[in-house]
């Protein structure tokens, strides 16, 4: 039996569980008014709200409404299958392929790549903010262990209350609709992910070097 808190669901009455951030069967979000709105680990510097501030925000919080999982399922599909399938046009899929790239490494800084874009859909921190560059690049990365044992991590969403993957519990990401009050929140990353991305980019560059030096024994024992 799922362990609940004694508070409802102020929209539809549902029992909460302790560690939802929304209702599992409306999508209307839970937040504890004493939990900070910002991250206190912000590594953009991005202040806190002021507390005068915090009913305001609480309201547009109210507004958040988590994105349905056929939407969703589009994004991963357009994700897939788009750059994939436009890759194989000679030359021109190898532009298409880094455009595509290069458009989601920009839209990381604001919780969205092209297809969350397209659908309009955005991730969300548990805090309210957007998912900033460091916490979607490492999201990216935790998507691998949801891909591993038959894309579990992916298809179990279909019955989490909270439409949650693996990786968005590992990062703890809400996926929502967009609206323009969540497109106006600051876009932060934690401490944690920000450390993942500069040990990935190490770990790429390491293994570059390595794979080179390995090319050039083997040029020269060929010689």
């Amino acid at each position: 039996m799922t362990e609940s808190t004694g508070k409802k669901c102020k929209n539809c009455g549902h029992m909460l569980h302790p560690d939802s951030a929304y209702c599992g069967v409306c999508g209307t979000p839970v937040r504890d008014p004493d939990q900070p709105v910002t991250s206190p680990d912000d590594p953009w510097g991005d202040e806190a709200i002021a507390a005068d501030d915090d009913a305001e925000y609480q309201d547009e919080l109210a507004g958040d409404v988590l994105a349905d999982m056929g939407t969703r399922t589009g994004a991963f599909a357009i994700n897939v299958f788009v750059p994939g399938i436009l890759g194989l046009i000679p030359f021109l899929g190898f532009v298409i392929s880094v455009g595509w790239t290069i458009g989601n490494l920009i839209l990381y800084q604001r919780g969205q790549d092209i297809a969350a874009k397209m659908l309009k859909i955005r991730v969300m921190r548990s805090n309210g903010d957007v998912a900033g560059f460091y916490h979607m690049w490492s999201r990216n990365l935790a998507s691998i262990i949801s891909l591993i044992p038959f894309l579990a991590g992916f298809w179990t969403a279909y019955g989490d209350a909270e439409n949650r993957t693996w990786h968005d519990k590992m990062l703890d990401t809400y996926v929502i609709q967009d609206n323009e009050h969540a497109a106006a929140r600051p876009g932060t990353s934690s401490s944690a992910a920000k450390g993942w991305f500069f040990a990935s980019i190490v770990f790429v560059v390491g293994l570059v070097g390595l794979l080179g030096f390995a090319f050039i024994v083997a040029l020269r024992g060929s010689a």
